[in-house]
Parts: structure tokens; C-alpha cells; sequence
């Protein structure tokens, strides 16, 4: 059994419908910066934006673990972030040094 998921933007624990009540987060605070066709895939992703210091969650799971595999985009797995943190996320999974010019 894994852990539920977490809010990208406070850490809370999301609620059923993917909406954190600490913190009010909700649909229109995330945004989807990349869709991934596959748990390791999203893994590795998210793991570029975590190394990068931004916080992510992973949407559309569920169907994904239930059926078990990826076909035609059924069971792909969106990678969500903060509005305030897409483009820089972004720029991170295409290869981009955000924080070069710093």
C-alpha cells in the first residue's frame, strides 16, 4: 500500500478529490507540465524537478495501477505542479539550465 499523495504546495496529505484542505489547493493552483507514459518514466521525471528544488505530484495514477500498463495514453500519468513553478519546471524536463544566469 503506498503512502497517499502529498500537495506540492504545503506537503498536507491531498483528499479524495485531489484538493488539499490545509492549504486550499486545488485544480486551478496545479498545472500539468508533462504527461509520462509509464510509472518509470514519471519517477525519473519527477525526480529532475525534485533535484531542481520544485515540488510535484503525479495525477491520473489510479487508473494506471488498477488496469497495470500504458496503451494509446490510457493509464498515463500527468506530472503536476505549481502555477507559480511551471515554466521553470518545464524548462527542467526539456534539458534547460533554469539557473545558469544565477
Amino acid at each position: 500500500m503506498s503512502a497517499a499523495p502529498a500537495c506540492p504546495v504545503c506537503g498536507a496529505a491531498l483528499g479524495a478529490g485531489g484538493s488539499c484542505a490545509h492549504c486550499d489547493a486545488g485544480d486551478d493552483d496545479l498545472v500539468a507540465v508533462y504527461v509520462a507514459q509509464g510509472e518509470v518514466e514519471a519517477q525519473m521525471k519527477r525526480g529532475l524537478l525534485e533535484d531542481a528544488g520544485i515540488a510535484s505530484m503525479l495525477a491520473g495514477e489510479a487508473l494506471r495501477n488498477a488496469v497495470g500498463l500504458t496503451v494509446d495514453g490510457l493509464g498515463a500519468v500527468r506530472i503536476v505542479v505549481r502555477r507559480e513553478d511551471a515554466a521553470r519546471a518545464r524548462c527542467v524536463l526539456l534539458g534547460g539550465e533554469p539557473d545558469a544566469a544565477s
